[in-house]
């Protein structure tokens, strides 16, 4: 088993269409489409070829989550680290640190 920890690095969701997609799926797991989420870490077993990431849903919630539900988000907003808390968020302020609501 091996956890890598990533720094920069923003997806968004798009959730796998196909029939045998692997579980769980992002939009049933609180996350949502129009945001960008700051992917904490990559989970890959040894036992299987998949790739989990390790984010922070709308909840604040930690999951490990295929990387087969999202695509890498690209600007210059989504390169900077932040991990303070705002308590009124603006479209360039993270929700929770992690998430960024387009």
């Amino acid at each position: 088993m091996s956890v890598y920890l990533q720094e920069e690095l923003w997806v968004t969701v798009q959730e796998s269409e196909r029939p045998n997609a692997p579980l769980p799926r992002p939009l049933s797991s609180g996350f949502s489409n129009g945001k960008a989420y700051r992917v904490l870490g990559m989970h890959c077993p040894s036992e299987t070829s998949e790739a989990y990431m390790i984010l922070c849903n709308d909840r604040n919630e930690m999951w490990f989550i295929s990387n087969q539900h999202f695509r890498v988000e690209m600007g210059e907003r989504y390169s900077r680290s932040v991990y303070v808390r705002d308590l009124m968020p603006s479209a360039e302020t993270p929700i929770n640190g992690n998430v960024f609501v387009s």
